[in-house]
């Protein structure tokens, strides 16, 4: 029983290593790790078998479990490595940037400010201060 264990385990680690996008990824993990996935079945067989059998059952199930969780998780991380990798390989950090876009007077104080400047037109003089 541990020998088709451990050729499952061979087979989950060499279909992760395969694999060429997270979908891939993701659906290898579902196949293996899922509620329904061949692992997780072995954790319900191992309830059926005997008391000499299931310390060795478990330690190769915990073992095929890490093992394959791991390799999913390394392969995702150089996935999106790669994938970030190419994303900025398409900038071109000699182009100029783009200009942040500069604020504008509140309606009400360009408004003041346009009545003040005919204001000036007319003759009159701008005075602040508390006297009229």
């Amino acid at each position: 029983m541990s020998h088709e264990l451990e050729q499952l385990r061979d087979a989950a680690l060499a279909e992760v290593a395969a694999t060429t996008d997270e979908q891939g990824l993701e659906a290898a993990r579902v196949r293996y790790l899922g509620r329904a996935g061949s692992i997780s079945a072995w954790a319900e067989r191992l309830k059926s078998l005997g008391k000499e059998e299931k310390p060795v059952v478990g330690k190769l199930l915990n073992d095929a479990r890490t093992s394959v969780t791991a390799a999913i998780t390394e392969r995702t991380e150089r996935l999106r490595s790669e994938k970030e990798a190419r994303e900025l390989a398409s900038i071109d950090i000699s182009l100029p940037g783009t200009m942040a876009e500069v604020g504008s007077l509140h309606p009400l104080t360009q408004m003041l400010d346009r009545s003040i400047s005919i204001f000036r037109r007319m003759g009159f003089a701008l005075a602040e201060g508390p006297d009229v």
